[in-house]
């Protein structure tokens, strides 16, 4: 988890703040990676895509939460971060190499 001061936080403008996160997730092996101010959240999955960008699972704002942002929130349950789930690992992986993946001789 990467805490900021930055009150307009969002995928588009943390760059900076996301990539540092990267690198504390790489150095400790570290699968979701998660930015926040603490109103702002952008959640990412080191696994599910082959660029932080494509890591994207989602953001929310808890000063206004929605119905769709509770199922990103429950991603983070400790359950849920022991256990992965092998469905959406393979689904990841059909997707990274699915039908816009070139293959190489």
């Amino acid at each position: 988890m990467e805490v900021k001061r930055t009150w307009d936080l969002d995928f588009e403008s943390a760059t900076k703040h996301i990539k540092q996160a990267y690198e504390y997730a790489h150095e400790t092996g570290t699968r979701h990676v998660l930015v926040t101010n603490g109103d702002d959240y952008i959640l990412f999955d080191r696994l599910k895509g082959l660029s932080w960008e494509s890591n994207l699972l989602g953001e929310w704002r808890l000063s206004d939460l929605r119905e769709e942002d509770i199922k990103l929130i429950d991603r983070l349950r400790p359950e849920r971060l022991r256990k992965p789930n092998l469905a959406e690992l393979f689904q990841y992986l059909s997707e990274a190499f699915g039908k816009d993946a070139t293959v190489q001789p």
